[in-house]
């Protein structure tokens, strides 16, 4: 499967939302919240989540993943929110549709910043939370835990030298 990071542009609010609320899901199956309820708290928190990653890092770029698909069209099935840093490429997110998810796609995006940071000689540093499963592909691709949980979460690192072999290959959609 081809992928590909395009910029955001305003087109893309409403699959934005979208895509946060399905990253969303089981958490708000605990709630026993109606529809109307859970959508207004989606969008509260997306909305938030939009205001505190410009405030905090406004260096940032949101780009949208990108998937050709079988009749050669092309659809988005995520996003992934980096933010460049003097010494690190910072994750701040990455998300999938269900859709799209255990695919290999996350891993191919990860790879393709890590080359981008090898590259320029960088890190690439994220958080992720303790009880996410996303935690074993971030070992696999070599990044590891650094000091200690915050909370619920945990900082984690990839630098150049861990890099797996089948992860050195240039980036062309960074």
């Amino acid at each position: 499967m081809k992928h590909w990071l395009r910029p955001v542009d305003t087109r893309d609010r409403e699959f934005l939302l979208a895509l946060f609320a399905s990253t969303r899901e089981s958490e708000l199956d605990l709630t026993g919240w109606s529809t109307m309820q859970r959508r207004a708290f989606v969008a509260m928190q997306f909305k938030a989540q939009e205001q505190h990653f410009a405030r905090q890092f406004p260096r940032s770029l949101c780009r949208i993943i990108m998937l050709k698909v079988g009749d050669g069209s092309a659809v988005a099935v995520g996003r992934l929110w980096v933010d460049r840093r003097d010494d690190a490429l910072h994750v701040l997110d990455i998300a999938l549709l269900a859709s799209a998810r255990g695919s290999g796609l996350g891993t191919r995006c990860l790879r393709d910043l890590m080359a981008r940071a090898r590259h320029e000689a960088r890190r690439v540093t994220l958080r992720v939370a303790l009880e996410s499963p996303a935690r074993r592909l971030y070992r696999r691709l070599g990044f590891a835990a650094e000091g200690q949980p915050e909370g619920a979460h945990q900082f984690m690192a990839w630098s150049p030298a861990t890099v797996p072999e089948t992860a050195r290959e240039e980036c062309s959609t960074c």
